[in-house]
């Protein structure tokens, strides 16, 4: 028998031993543009809240989709800006939105109310995209942004502003693209110079965590 037909006869039997669902291929992809409904074909970030809608940060506006259709919020709505650079979900649902203008805002978990948490009429934040953010259990909510560093903003509103520092204890690059905070309450932040934690009031840096100095371009935990 040649080898061409000894393959066909071995496919053959697995097809027999296997289950079907173990045979079965993925059902393809599905894109979804502004002809759906989507309001911007340019898509920053993605996330999933308690009820399973799914939120988008576009280049103009907002969007929910709960399964049905899209609802959009723009500046008529109260958004900041129409285009939206990050989202995230907090402990209780309530929605945090970072814009490109440079405003930190918070949409109610019932959907009904935007809020203002900062913004350029901050000199630190000097209108600096805000291109991640990350709540924490204690209430406080960290964000980075292109060019003014990270921030931490405090639950009694307090904003506190980390940037690199000559001694190389800071943050390795002003530009924050990513942000995680892990089980023991750290957070890790993805920037334009590498990656860093920060733990116990302090920051560690690309060469104490052993990692490199480049642009760290998505930051993720697993389920360990």
């Amino acid at each position: 028998m040649s080898r061409g037909g000894m393959l066909r006869c071995l496919f053959a039997l697995l097809c027999c031993l296997l289950p079907a669902a173990v045979l079965a291929f993925p059902s393809p992809a599905v894109r979804i543009t502004t002809v759906d409904g989507l309001p911007s074909n340019v898509v920053h970030q993605i996330v999933e809240d308690r009820q399973g809608s799914l939120w988008f940060a576009t280049g103009d506006g907002l969007a929910r989709y709960d399964g049905s259709g899209f609802r959009v919020w723009r500046m008529e709505h109260g958004l900041a800006d129409n285009e939206v650079r990050s989202i995230a979900l907090d402990a209780c649902d309530q929605l945090w939105i970072g814009t490109a203008n440079g405003y930190l805002q918070r949409l109610s978990a019932d959907r009904q109310q935007f809020a203002r948490w900062a913004g350029p009429s901050a000199p630190a934040m000097a209108a600096s995209p805000v291109l991640a953010i990350q709540p924490m259990v204690d209430g406080s909510v960290w964000f980075g942004t292109r060019d003014a560093g990270l921030f931490r903003l405090t639950r009694d509103r307090r904003l506190h502003q980390y940037l690199p520092a000559t001694n190389g204890r800071g943050l390795p690059s002003a530009r924050v693209e990513h942000l995680v905070a892990d089980a023991q309450g750290a957070v890790w932040i993805g920037s334009a110079a590498g990656l860093a934690r920060w733990q116990e009031g302090r920051f560690q840096s690309p060469t104490t965590l052993g990692a490199s100095s480049a642009a760290v371009t998505a930051l993720g935990l697993d389920a360990q």
